[in-house]
């Protein structure tokens, strides 16, 4: 489905349970490439967390560390 998408000249929005998001940055950065991306989680909430940078960016892992492969 991404491969169909990947040349929209819109921004994309995905939805990615938290145990599957690496899995997915890794699909997305083999599809579309170093995409700048955002990641949020929590929203609406008081944790509500905004991380921004490129799919392959430093620092994912760390931010996110339940996105971690298991």
């Amino acid at each position: 489905m991404v491969r169909q998408i990947a040349d929209l000249p819109y921004t994309l929005v995905f939805l990615e349970t938290p145990h599957r998001l690496q899995d997915s940055l890794e699909d997305l950065e083999s599809i579309l490439g170093d995409r700048q991306i955002a990641i949020a989680r929590e929203l609406t909430k008081i944790h509500e967390e905004i991380w921004r940078g490129t799919v392959s960016g430093q620092g994912i892992i760390s931010r996110f560390p339940e996105a971690s492969s298991s």
